[in-house]
């Protein structure tokens, strides 16, 4: 008999631990002063990188099967300051939603000056070639941009 209520409360307790959800961290991020949607932004985990996923074209993040408990999270985008958002509650089996507003990172950047060099060995291979490349097509004009017939009609003897 011990047995037989060992193996129930053994097959109850696999079950159970095998449809166990978790709890999610869904949302929405947008920027701070006009609203609109950030897509692509970065949520993750703080203590935890490689639980996180980026926005989709309306803005929007989910973050499932999340152990219930307390999380951080973290979300960045390219010339946005990063947020931490703490004291995030995950239950088991509910959906912890947020609305993220970034704030624009306005830094101005310094003008970028380019600059390059030459040498006179570099130049002179260029003409080299140039010459070359000439020389050829003056002796093969036809051969590089005439396109040879496809089909050829056949002839015919009445022999």
């Amino acid at each position: 008999m011990q047995r037989i209520l060992f193996a129930f409360l053994f097959t109850l307790i696999t079950v159970s631990a095998l449809f166990a959800q978790g709890g999610t961290i869904s949302g929405h991020v947008i920027d701070n002063t006009n609203s609109e949607d950030l897509i692509g932004a970065t949520v993750s985990l703080e203590n935890d990188k490689s639980i996180g996923t980026t926005t989709d074209i309306d803005g929007r993040f989910s973050l499932s099967g999340l152990a219930p408990g307390q999380y951080s999270i973290l979300v960045t985008y390219v010339s946005y300051n990063t947020k931490l958002i703490q004291d995030v509650e995950v239950k088991e089996g509910e959906v912890t939603t947020m609305e993220i507003a970034l704030e624009s990172n306005s830094n101005i950047l310094e003008e970028v000056v380019v600059t390059s060099t030459w040498s006179k060995e570099n130049v002179n291979s260029l003409l080299i070639m140039q010459r070359i490349s000439l020389q050829f097509l003056m002796v093969y004009p036809l051969i590089l941009f005439v396109k040879p017939p496809t089909k050829v009609p056949a002839m015919r003897s009445n022999g």
